[in-house]
């Protein structure tokens, strides 16, 4: 008789391959270590656009002597980066139908001050008077439009800015 024919053939089950071991999958021990690289580039890249913001803020400052005059510009990979930490945030400030008036201005500074990065929620439907408002806000405060969408906008200013 041949051998293949009286050998007993092992039948893998479901959960393992055919050396007996379990298949690697994506919810494994790889993905926990590539999420966490991603998690600290996301990290890496907070603090290259709050240390860059600060420096584009100091130059501002330099050149035009009026702080309240200048607005932040962020990169592409630094606006990123605040999106995503800015995710998960609500929205402390609300603008009203009144609009933006000098104690919604107090409020939007002392939450940078605090927080760094905030959501400001518009009542406004217009979407002109949306974007009207944001950037007055970033003028008079002198911080940098992160994003807009719909209603909400996220604004960033670094901590240290006095």
């Amino acid at each position: 008789m041949n051998q293949r024919t009286t050998k007993s053939i092992k039948r893998s089950s479901p959960g393992e391959s055919s050396k007996g071991r379990k298949p690697s999958s994506p919810s494994g021990k790889l993905a926990a270590k590539n999420t966490g690289r991603q998690k600290k580039s996301l990290g890496n890249l907070a603090e290259t656009a709050q240390g860059r913001a600060r420096n584009a803020l100091l130059i501002d400052r330099q050149l035009d002597g009026n702080p309240q005059a200048s607005t932040l510009i962020l990169s592409t990979a630094e606006r990123k980066a605040l999106k995503a930490a800015a995710h998960h945030l609500d929205p402390v400030v609300i603008i009203g139908q009144e609009g933006l008036s000098e104690a919604v201005i107090r409020e939007t500074d002392r939450s940078l001050k605090a927080h760094a990065l905030i959501k400001v929620r518009v009542a406004g439907d217009d979407r002109e008077t949306r974007q009207a408002m944001l950037e007055a806000l970033c003028e008079t405060l002198a911080c940098a439009p992160v994003q807009s969408i719909g209603k909400l906008l996220v604004l960033y200013r670094p901590k240290d800015y006095s």
